[in-house]
């Protein structure tokens, strides 16, 4: 009699942790949806074709530096775009 319930006692052992692990992965869950990393510092990585030169440069960047470096660009030729509208306002004539 002992075996029998020794041998059952063990057999419902995965049963049991495996009831209590079913409860437990949704911490875990949760941790990882507020632990996920933001897509503005995914790093990526572009080649630069470098001038006198046959080869290229590998530049990496997050995807925020990118977006910044553009937008530093967009904004640097209206600036030159709107000072030659002034200047040819300017002189008219």
């Amino acid at each position: 009699m002992r075996k029998v319930l020794m041998f059952m006692s063990l057999m419902a052992l995965p049963w049991v942790s495996c009831a209590s692990g079913a409860a437990q992965p949704q911490a875990p869950a949760a941790k990882a949806v507020a632990m996920q990393p933001d897509p503005q510092d995914q790093v990526i990585c572009r080649r630069i074709e470098v001038t006198g030169s046959l080869m290229h440069k590998r530049v990496c960047q997050t995807k925020r530096e990118w977006d910044n470096a553009a937008k530093a660009g967009q904004d640097a030729v209206r600036g030159m775009q709107q000072r030659n509208m002034m200047n040819q306002s300017g002189s008219g004539g």
